[in-house]
């Protein structure tokens, strides 16, 4: 049985957010952006084993665990099946990524690095 979409709410995001870098960083990914919407995510990272399906995997399932043991969502996982990851041409390419993720700030997403909202 399929379940119905899941919308995060603000507080969930944040949540969702903060174990997602935390379980990359455990391992070992450098995270540079990260972006938490209602019903999607953005990630910018450096994969040192260049596996990010496997280790985005990881962070979905901690996050998603995180959300239901807070009461937040319902137990049975909040994300979808597997993720895409595109690589990172260059420096360039890198900091027009990052700029995109953080913008969804201004769409409610809750962001990492934080940095306070634009009026």
């Amino acid at each position: 049985m399929k379940r119905e979409p899941v919308r995060l709410s603000p507080d969930a995001r944040q949540l969702a957010c903060e174990v997602m870098v935390e379980a990359l960083r455990f391992k070992g990914v450098k995270v540079a952006a990260i972006a938490i919407g209602a019903t999607h995510y953005h990630i910018l990272a450096q994969f040192k084993d260049h596996d990010p399906r496997r280790l985005v995997g990881i962070a979905k399932k901690r996050s998603a665990r995180a959300l239901s043991e807070a009461n937040i969502t319902e137990p049975g996982g909040v994300w979808a099946v597997r993720s895409r990851a595109l690589p990172i041409n260059d420096q360039a390419h890198a900091r027009t990524a990052r700029a995109y993720i953080l913008r969804h700030q201004s769409q409610g997403a809750a962001i990492f690095p934080q940095r306070p909202p634009r009026p």
